[in-house]
């Protein structure tokens, strides 16, 4: 086993998602906390949306994730779960970035599936809380 899989195989591997935009408005900020290798990484993204940045937290997440995986993606963002399963529309702003995350999930063979939690329960949300992103 490497430590990108987890110890039971047909367990899905568990990454939870928060994005949000700085207080000052110059720009955003994405983590993600993969839940079951331990990897983490949180980036900053100027000049977006949140629905953007959380896009760009998405398609890292998925990158994050070895070819062929099961994943369950664990977000706070009501947004993207119902854009990701179609129940809310995809704004032309953000169509490119939901092509480019099925592309890479198509690609990469993965199995994605997309649960959403509150805030307060993700461990993404309590990284990016602490990070510098409150700047402003």
């Amino acid at each position: 086993m490497t430590a990108e899989r987890p110890d039971n195989p047909e367990r899905p591997v568990r990454v939870f998602l928060s994005a949000d935009i700085y207080r000052d408005g110059r720009g955003a900020a994405f983590a993600w906390v993969n839940e079951t290798t331990g990897k983490r990484r949180s980036e900053d993204v100027p000049s977006v949306t949140k629905i953007e940045v959380e896009y760009h937290g998405l398609l890292s997440a998925l990158k994050g994730l070895p070819e062929g995986a099961q994943a369950q993606i664990i977000s706070d963002s009501p947004l993207l779960c119902g854009q990701f399963y179609e129940v809310s529309p995809v704004p032309s702003r953000v169509l490119a970035l939901s092509v480019r995350t099925l592309w890479v999930i198509r690609r990469r063979r993965l199995d994605v599936t997309v649960l959403c939690v509150p805030r307060a329960d993700n461990p993404a949300w309590k990284r990016l809380r602490k990070g510098r992103w409150q700047r402003g």
